[in-house]
Protein backbone atom coordinates (compact mmCIF):
# COMPACT_ATOMS: atom_id res chain seq x y z
CA UNK A 1 0.00 0.00 0.00
CA UNK A 2 0.99 3.65 -0.15
CA UNK A 3 2.62 5.47 2.73
CA UNK A 4 -0.70 6.94 3.85
CA UNK A 5 0.79 8.75 6.83
CA UNK A 6 3.65 10.21 4.76
CA UNK A 7 6.17 8.84 7.24
CA UNK A 8 8.83 8.11 4.65
CA UNK A 9 8.28 11.44 2.89
CA UNK A 10 8.67 13.29 6.17
CA UNK A 11 11.78 11.33 7.07
CA UNK A 12 13.31 12.45 3.79
CA UNK A 13 12.37 16.05 4.52
CA UNK A 14 13.19 15.86 8.21
CA UNK A 15 13.98 19.16 9.91
CA UNK A 16 15.44 18.85 13.37
CA UNK A 17 14.50 22.44 14.12
CA UNK A 18 10.77 22.01 13.45
CA UNK A 19 8.42 22.99 16.26
CA UNK A 20 6.14 20.04 15.44
CA UNK A 21 6.93 16.34 15.47
CA UNK A 22 6.28 14.08 12.49
CA UNK A 23 3.78 12.22 14.68
CA UNK A 24 1.82 15.31 15.73
CA UNK A 25 1.57 16.71 12.21
CA UNK A 26 0.87 13.51 10.25
CA UNK A 27 -0.68 10.88 12.49
CA UNK A 28 -4.33 11.23 13.64
CA UNK A 29 -4.62 11.76 17.40
CA UNK A 30 -6.38 8.41 17.97
CA UNK A 31 -3.37 6.48 16.60
CA UNK A 32 -0.29 5.66 18.69
CA UNK A 33 3.08 4.38 17.48
CA UNK A 34 4.82 1.31 18.87
CA UNK A 35 8.35 0.16 18.10
CA UNK A 36 8.11 -3.54 18.96
CA UNK A 37 11.06 -5.89 19.37
CA UNK A 38 8.91 -8.93 18.81
CA UNK A 39 11.64 -11.56 19.16
CA UNK A 40 15.38 -12.13 19.40
CA UNK A 41 15.81 -15.35 17.46
CA UNK A 42 17.52 -15.04 14.08
CA UNK A 43 18.69 -17.57 11.53
CA UNK A 44 21.50 -15.27 10.39
CA UNK A 45 24.69 -14.36 12.24
CA UNK A 46 25.76 -11.15 10.56
CA UNK A 47 29.14 -9.91 11.82
CA UNK A 48 27.78 -6.38 12.29
CA UNK A 49 24.70 -7.38 14.29
CA UNK A 50 24.09 -8.41 17.89
CA UNK A 51 21.30 -10.82 16.99
CA UNK A 52 21.85 -14.56 17.17
CA UNK A 53 20.01 -17.84 16.82
CA UNK A 54 19.44 -17.88 20.57
CA UNK A 55 16.20 -16.82 22.22
CA UNK A 56 16.92 -14.23 24.92
CA UNK A 57 14.42 -13.22 27.62
CA UNK A 58 11.61 -13.83 25.19
CA UNK A 59 8.01 -14.52 26.13
CA UNK A 60 5.88 -16.07 23.40
CA UNK A 61 2.42 -14.52 23.14
CA UNK A 62 -0.54 -16.06 21.38
CA UNK A 63 -2.31 -14.16 18.61
CA UNK A 64 -5.29 -13.78 20.96
CA UNK A 65 -3.14 -12.23 23.71
CA UNK A 66 -1.59 -9.82 21.23
CA UNK A 67 -4.96 -8.84 19.78
CA UNK A 68 -6.39 -8.12 23.23
CA UNK A 69 -3.37 -6.08 24.32
CA UNK A 70 -3.49 -3.76 21.32
CA UNK A 71 -7.28 -3.42 21.40
CA UNK A 72 -7.91 -2.81 25.10
CA UNK A 73 -6.75 0.81 25.18
CA UNK A 74 -9.24 2.10 22.65
CA UNK A 75 -6.51 3.22 20.25
CA UNK A 76 -5.33 2.24 16.84
CA UNK A 77 -1.63 1.62 16.49
CA UNK A 78 1.13 1.90 13.93
CA UNK A 79 3.35 -1.02 14.88
CA UNK A 80 6.94 -1.18 13.67
CA UNK A 81 7.86 -4.86 13.89
CA UNK A 82 11.59 -4.27 13.98
CA UNK A 83 12.66 -7.24 16.06
CA UNK A 84 16.08 -8.17 17.41
CA UNK A 85 15.86 -11.24 15.21
CA UNK A 86 13.83 -12.53 12.29
CA UNK A 87 10.09 -12.00 12.90
CA UNK A 88 8.96 -14.77 10.55
CA UNK A 89 10.52 -17.24 13.03
CA UNK A 90 8.08 -16.16 15.73
CA UNK A 91 5.38 -18.79 16.38
CA UNK A 92 2.19 -18.14 14.40
CA UNK A 93 3.64 -14.96 12.95
CA UNK A 94 1.26 -14.89 9.98
CA UNK A 95 -1.75 -15.29 12.27
CA UNK A 96 -0.40 -12.38 14.35
CA UNK A 97 -0.13 -10.25 11.21
CA UNK A 98 -3.71 -11.13 10.33
CA UNK A 99 -5.12 -10.05 13.68
CA UNK A 100 -2.93 -6.95 13.97
CA UNK A 101 -4.00 -5.62 10.57
CA UNK A 102 -7.69 -5.88 11.38
CA UNK A 103 -7.54 -2.53 13.17
CA UNK A 104 -3.90 -1.46 13.19
CA UNK A 105 -1.16 -0.51 10.75
CA UNK A 106 2.16 -2.33 10.60
CA UNK A 107 5.56 -2.32 9.01
CA UNK A 108 7.73 -5.45 8.99
CA UNK A 109 11.52 -5.73 9.03
CA UNK A 110 12.72 -9.08 7.70
CA UNK A 111 15.58 -10.79 5.90
CA UNK A 112 12.94 -12.62 3.78
CA UNK A 113 14.66 -15.96 4.22
CA UNK A 114 11.52 -17.73 5.45
CA UNK A 115 9.23 -19.41 2.88
CA UNK A 116 6.18 -17.95 4.65
CA UNK A 117 6.96 -14.62 2.98
CA UNK A 118 4.95 -15.92 0.03
CA UNK A 119 1.89 -16.28 2.28
CA UNK A 120 2.01 -12.72 3.61
CA UNK A 121 -0.51 -11.23 1.12
CA UNK A 122 -3.00 -13.95 2.05
CA UNK A 123 -2.91 -13.08 5.75
CA UNK A 124 -2.30 -9.34 5.95
CA UNK A 125 -4.88 -6.67 5.30
CA UNK A 126 -2.81 -4.95 2.61
CA UNK A 127 -4.58 -1.65 3.22
CA UNK A 128 -2.95 -1.63 6.66
CA UNK A 129 0.47 -3.01 5.72
CA UNK A 130 2.49 0.19 5.34
CA UNK A 131 5.74 -1.41 4.22
CA UNK A 132 8.07 -4.38 4.30
CA UNK A 133 11.68 -3.40 4.97
CA UNK A 134 13.80 -6.21 3.57
CA UNK A 135 17.39 -6.56 4.76
CA UNK A 136 19.72 -7.81 2.03
CA UNK A 137 22.48 -9.60 3.97
CA UNK A 138 24.68 -10.90 1.18
CA UNK A 139 27.34 -12.35 3.49
CA UNK A 140 24.83 -14.59 5.23
CA UNK A 141 22.97 -15.47 2.05
CA UNK A 142 26.16 -16.66 0.39
CA UNK A 143 27.39 -18.44 3.52
CA UNK A 144 24.18 -20.27 4.40
CA UNK A 145 23.22 -21.18 0.87
CA UNK A 146 25.70 -20.39 -1.93
CA UNK A 147 23.07 -21.40 -4.46
CA UNK A 148 20.54 -18.89 -3.14
CA UNK A 149 22.24 -16.01 -4.96
CA UNK A 150 22.01 -18.00 -8.20
CA UNK A 151 18.40 -18.89 -7.48
CA UNK A 152 17.69 -15.23 -6.67
CA UNK A 153 15.39 -16.32 -3.85
CA UNK A 154 15.60 -12.93 -2.14
CA UNK A 155 15.00 -11.10 -5.42
CA UNK A 156 12.05 -13.34 -6.30
CA UNK A 157 10.43 -12.56 -2.96
CA UNK A 158 10.93 -8.82 -3.40
CA UNK A 159 9.34 -8.95 -6.84
CA UNK A 160 6.51 -11.08 -5.45
CA UNK A 161 5.79 -8.50 -2.73
CA UNK A 162 6.02 -5.62 -5.21
CA UNK A 163 3.69 -7.38 -7.62
CA UNK A 164 1.17 -7.76 -4.81
CA UNK A 165 1.15 -4.01 -4.26
CA UNK A 166 3.21 -4.08 -1.06
CA UNK A 167 5.52 -1.12 -0.51
CA UNK A 168 8.89 -2.87 -0.21
CA UNK A 169 12.20 -1.22 0.64
CA UNK A 170 15.49 -3.11 0.47
CA UNK A 171 18.16 -2.06 2.95
CA UNK A 172 21.84 -2.97 2.74
CA UNK A 173 24.14 -2.37 5.70
CA UNK A 174 27.32 -0.72 4.44
CA UNK A 175 29.66 -2.89 6.49
CA UNK A 176 33.21 -1.72 5.63
CA UNK A 177 34.32 -5.01 3.97
CA UNK A 178 31.28 -4.72 1.65
CA UNK A 179 32.07 -1.24 0.36
CA UNK A 180 34.07 -2.66 -2.53
CA UNK A 181 31.07 -4.61 -3.82
CA UNK A 182 28.06 -2.57 -2.68
CA UNK A 183 27.63 -0.70 -5.97
CA UNK A 184 27.64 -3.94 -8.00
CA UNK A 185 25.16 -5.50 -5.58
CA UNK A 186 22.83 -2.50 -5.97
CA UNK A 187 23.12 -2.69 -9.75
CA UNK A 188 22.16 -6.37 -9.64
CA UNK A 189 19.08 -5.64 -7.56
CA UNK A 190 17.97 -2.84 -9.86
CA UNK A 191 18.53 -4.96 -12.95
CA UNK A 192 16.08 -7.49 -11.49
CA UNK A 193 13.29 -4.93 -11.11
CA UNK A 194 13.73 -3.97 -7.47
CA UNK A 195 12.53 -0.40 -7.09
CA UNK A 196 13.43 0.93 -3.64
CA UNK A 197 16.92 0.37 -2.25
CA UNK A 198 18.84 2.20 0.44
CA UNK A 199 22.25 1.89 2.05
CA UNK A 200 22.26 1.85 5.84
CA UNK A 201 25.45 3.07 7.50
CA UNK A 202 27.17 0.50 9.69
CA UNK A 203 27.21 1.57 13.35
CA UNK A 204 29.99 0.10 15.45
CA UNK A 205 33.68 -0.68 15.53
CA UNK A 206 35.63 -2.23 12.67
CA UNK A 207 39.42 -2.57 12.75
CA UNK A 208 39.63 -0.07 15.61
CA UNK A 209 37.62 2.51 13.69
CA UNK A 210 34.31 3.90 14.86
CA UNK A 211 31.57 3.92 12.24
CA UNK A 212 29.74 5.76 10.77
CA UNK A 213 32.19 8.54 11.67
CA UNK A 214 35.06 6.74 9.93
CA UNK A 215 33.47 6.68 6.47
CA UNK A 216 35.46 8.86 4.10
CA UNK A 217 33.75 11.66 2.18
CA UNK A 218 34.00 9.51 -0.93
CA UNK A 219 32.31 6.59 0.83
CA UNK A 220 29.53 8.82 2.19
CA UNK A 221 28.95 10.23 -1.28
CA UNK A 222 28.68 6.68 -2.67
CA UNK A 223 26.09 5.63 -0.08
CA UNK A 224 23.97 8.65 -0.90
CA UNK A 225 24.36 8.27 -4.66
CA UNK A 226 23.34 4.62 -4.86
CA UNK A 227 20.33 4.94 -2.53
CA UNK A 228 17.11 5.79 -4.34
CA UNK A 229 14.99 5.21 -1.25
CA UNK A 230 17.09 7.16 1.19
CA UNK A 231 15.78 7.94 4.65
CA UNK A 232 18.06 10.63 5.96
CA UNK A 233 17.39 9.36 9.46
CA UNK A 234 19.97 6.70 8.64
CA UNK A 235 22.57 9.37 8.03
CA UNK A 236 22.10 11.19 11.30
CA UNK A 237 25.14 11.70 13.45
CA UNK A 238 25.04 9.41 16.47
CA UNK A 239 26.30 12.37 18.50
CA UNK A 240 23.06 14.23 17.84
CA UNK A 241 21.45 14.96 21.17
CA UNK A 242 17.73 15.44 21.72
CA UNK A 243 17.93 16.12 25.44
CA UNK A 244 15.59 18.97 26.43
CA UNK A 245 13.53 18.59 23.26
CA UNK A 246 9.79 18.21 23.58
CA UNK A 247 8.90 14.60 22.76
CA UNK A 248 5.82 12.48 22.09
CA UNK A 249 7.47 9.42 23.68
CA UNK A 250 5.29 8.07 26.47
CA UNK A 251 2.37 10.07 25.13
CA UNK A 252 1.88 8.82 21.58
CA UNK A 253 5.05 6.83 20.88
CA UNK A 254 6.35 3.78 22.77
CA UNK A 255 8.91 1.00 22.81
CA UNK A 256 7.80 -2.58 23.51
CA UNK A 257 10.47 -5.20 24.23
CA UNK A 258 10.44 -8.96 23.65
CA UNK A 259 9.22 -9.62 27.21
CA UNK A 260 6.20 -7.38 26.73
CA UNK A 261 7.52 -4.54 28.88
CA UNK A 262 6.53 -1.09 27.67
CA UNK A 263 8.82 1.96 27.81
CA UNK A 264 8.59 5.55 26.68
CA UNK A 265 11.42 4.80 24.24
CA UNK A 266 14.51 2.64 23.89
CA UNK A 267 16.61 5.25 25.68
CA UNK A 268 14.51 5.31 28.84
CA UNK A 269 15.03 2.32 31.15
CA UNK A 270 12.08 3.21 33.37
CA UNK A 271 9.37 0.67 32.61
CA UNK A 272 5.81 1.97 32.25
CA UNK A 273 4.40 -1.51 32.81
CA UNK A 274 3.83 -4.81 31.06
CA UNK A 275 1.73 -4.23 27.97
CA UNK A 276 0.06 -7.63 28.20
CA UNK A 277 -0.66 -7.96 31.92
CA UNK A 278 -0.68 -4.49 33.52
CA UNK A 279 -2.99 -1.53 33.39
CA UNK A 280 -0.97 1.06 31.49
CA UNK A 281 -1.13 4.71 32.51
CA UNK A 282 -0.26 6.72 29.43
CA UNK A 283 0.94 10.30 29.70
CA UNK A 284 -1.64 12.86 28.58
CA UNK A 285 0.88 15.32 27.11
CA UNK A 286 4.30 15.66 25.54
CA UNK A 287 7.24 15.95 27.88
CA UNK A 288 10.82 17.18 27.82
CA UNK A 289 13.41 14.53 26.97
CA UNK A 290 15.81 14.06 29.87
CA UNK A 291 17.97 11.38 28.31
CA UNK A 292 21.70 12.10 28.00
CA UNK A 293 22.01 9.52 25.23
CA UNK A 294 19.51 8.43 22.57
CA UNK A 295 19.58 4.77 21.52
CA UNK A 296 17.09 5.02 18.68
CA UNK A 297 17.41 8.04 16.41
CA UNK A 298 14.49 6.79 14.32
CA UNK A 299 12.14 7.23 17.28
CA UNK A 300 13.69 10.61 18.11
CA UNK A 301 13.09 11.86 14.59
CA UNK A 302 9.45 10.75 14.63
CA UNK A 303 8.66 11.98 18.13
CA UNK A 304 10.75 15.05 18.90
CA UNK A 305 9.95 18.69 18.33
CA UNK A 306 12.18 21.68 18.77
CA UNK A 307 11.06 23.69 21.79
CA UNK A 308 13.61 26.47 21.68
CA UNK A 309 16.13 27.59 19.07
CA UNK A 310 18.84 27.66 21.72
CA UNK A 311 18.48 23.99 22.59
CA UNK A 312 19.97 22.37 19.47
CA UNK A 313 23.69 21.93 19.87
CA UNK A 314 24.75 20.66 16.47
CA UNK A 315 23.60 19.93 12.92
CA UNK A 316 23.05 16.37 11.87
CA UNK A 317 25.74 14.75 9.80
CA UNK A 318 23.62 14.26 6.70
CA UNK A 319 23.04 18.01 6.41
CA UNK A 320 26.79 18.57 6.32
CA UNK A 321 27.14 15.85 3.72
CA UNK A 322 24.46 17.23 1.41
CA UNK A 323 25.95 20.68 1.75
CA UNK A 324 29.34 19.42 0.59
CA UNK A 325 28.08 17.36 -2.36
Amino acid sequence: MNDIFNIEVNLKNYNKFSHNSIISTNIPSNINLCLWYLNTECNYKCPFCGCSNQIKNEIIRTPHEIENAFNKHGKQWIIFLTSLGEPFLYPKFLEIIKILTKNNYITINSNLSHPNVYSLPSYANLDKLIAVHAAYHVIEIEKNDPEQIKKNDFIKKINFLQNNGINTVVSYVAYPPLLKRIENDFNLLRSKGIKNIMAKPFRGMYQNKNYPKSYSKKEWALLIEISNSINEVDFLDLADNYKNYLCDAGYRSFFLDQKGDLFRCRSDSQKIGNFFSDEILFSNKTCICGMDKQNCLFACVLSSMHANEGIANNLSLWRKIFKNY
